[in-house]
């Protein structure tokens, strides 16, 4: 049996834990480290794991032979954090791993982008294809032939019916639902709990039953 392939991990809050705890379920990685840009967090642990502190520390990872990662950073609403700290590590010359929950279950015709994570009790359908540094969260569900962009998130029970198109950095909420053949645009919002009947232009934020255009800014509770 071969040794598990070390691995950073970029990000030491909830979501970092819920993704450590997937990574050593599924096997064949091993966090050795986790770096993060709260100075506060240097020298704590997160479940046996090492906060060894922000980005100053890759170059020394490097050296050391752990060329692997995962963005463990979630979103609530606007994905361009982990958009650009997917883009800045990658350039440093890590290669992102996907994580795939033992009890996730996604269709060998399914394709899976560099850094996608696909949490517990999710579905990915047959023909999807999803982008690079993509959450599917804790029980979301996305459909046969949909087409998911790079770093969107899908939060906890979100569905995605046949045929749903997710652009780029966009970020549908826990609980949604989609109706099949929608457009979800590039950096829009859907709210949790909302249900999409219609497509939703690219910025644009939408939540209701069914859902209709809202003010991000008045409405950053409904994520």
């Amino acid at each position: 049996m071969s040794a598990p392939i070390p691995v950073v991990m970029f990000g030491g809050g909830g979501h970092g834990r819920v993704l450590l705890d997937a990574v050593r379920l599924q096997g064949g990685y091993d966090i050795k480290a986790i770096v993060d840009a709260q100075p506060a967090l240097r020298g704590e642990q997160l479940d046996g794991v090492p906060i060894v502190g922000g980005d100053e520390e890759l170059p020394r990872l490097l050296r050391e032979g752990t060329r692997h990662a995962v963005v463990a950073i979630g979103s609530v609403s606007n994905n361009s954090q982990r958009a650009e700290l997917f883009a800045r590590i990658k350039a440093m010359g890590f290669t992102f791993v996907n994580v795939v929950h033992p009890s996730a279950v996604v269709s060998p015709s399914a394709r899976l982008g560099e850094g996608t994570v696909v949490l517990a009790g999710a579905i990915v359908g047959p023909g999807t294809v999803v982008g690079a540094n993509v959450i599917i969260n804790s029980r979301a569900s996305v459909d046969h032939d949909c087409s998911i962009g790079d770093h969107v998130h899908i939060a906890p029970g979100a569905v995605l019916s046949g045929s749903v198109s997710v652009s780029d950095m966009a970020f549908i909420g826990a609980g949604a639902t989609i109706k099949q053949g929608t457009r979800i645009g590039r950096s829009a919002l859907v709210a949790l709990g909302a249900a999409v009947i219609r497509d939703v232009p690219d910025g644009a934020a939408v939540a209701g039953v069914p859902a209709k255009a809202f003010d991000k800014k008045k409405g950053s509770g409904l994520a």
